[in-house]
């Protein structure tokens, strides 16, 4: 393995826990009955930065949920979860957290191996130093119109549908 290198790591939503694991089922399981299709897994992603100064984690998690008990733990960017208005209590925010040494609590829980994005010296750096910009949108919200119905086309939801690759977002 290469010392510089940014690695992909597909978890299941919920992996550490009950509330997010039970809440992501449940939201899904509403929107399948609204989209009239067959409810599917949910995934978020992790991304590890390696490089010889250290390894770092970029990640999407709870406000609430810190790992190991640490109050600073990577965080750079706050949104909502659901509703805008959710957002004022930390029970419905997320954070992005980008976390040199940090902590990724599921990290044995990844489907599959992780995969290597690029070996690009110049690439997960970059990533690192463009976190703090990711914009703070509503999650479970699509803010941005990013979603696609048409086929072949990507949808924004991380999800695994039976037919589909265990850990792999559905296309």
């Amino acid at each position: 393995m290469s010392a510089t290198r940014t690695d992909l790591h597909w978890l299941p939503l919920g992996a550490g826990g009950r509330c997010v694991r039970t809440n992501g089922r449940v939201y899904e399981r509403v929107l399948a009955t609204a989209q009239r299709r067959t409810p599917c897994e949910l995934f978020h992603a992790a991304l590890l930065v390696h490089s010889p100064e250290g390894t770092t984690v970029l990640e999407v998690a709870p406000v609430w949920d810190c790992p190991d008990g640490r109050t600073d733990h990577g965080a750079v960017v706050t949104g909502p979860v659901g509703l805008r208005t959710l957002g004022r209590w930390s029970l419905f925010r997320y954070e992005v957290r980008c976390w040199r040494d940090g902590v990724l609590p599921d990290l044995d829980a990844t489907v599959g191996q992780p995969v290597t994005l690029t070996e690009d010296a110049a690439v997960g750096p970059r990533l690192v130093e463009l976190a703090p910009r990711v914009p703070a949108l509503t999650w479970g919200r699509d803010e941005l119109r990013l979603a696609r119905t048409g086929p072949g086309e990507p949808s924004v939801l991380l999800r695994r549908c039976p037919t589909g690759t265990a850990g792999t977002p559905r296309t």
